[in-house]
């Protein structure tokens, strides 16, 4: 799963001089579910993040920085 950073969404919206209102309204959520994704109480799913990066006009890995990059596992035991 992606690993979503509000605070780069927040800084995305207050850098384009929108308010939560405005965003909420070009991304088609409310006001108080912004709020709250912002505030880190809800984390938004696939289609919310899609509506958040379009609405911004940016792309999801700029939303989700952790996206690019891939976990490795160390091999134990392994001869």
């Amino acid at each position: 799963m992606r690993s979503f950073s509000a605070e780069i969404q927040k800084f995305y919206r207050k850098q384009r001089g929108w308010s939560q209102q405005r965003l909420a309204d070009r991304a088609g959520l409310s006001l108080s579910m912004l709020a709250a994704i912002e505030r880190g109480e809800r984390r938004p799913g696939c289609d919310l993040l899609t509506r958040l990066a379009d609405a911004l006009q940016v792309s999801l890995d700029s939303l989700c920085p952790e996206a690019g990059k891939q976990v490795t596992h160390p091999q134990e035991g392994v001869n």
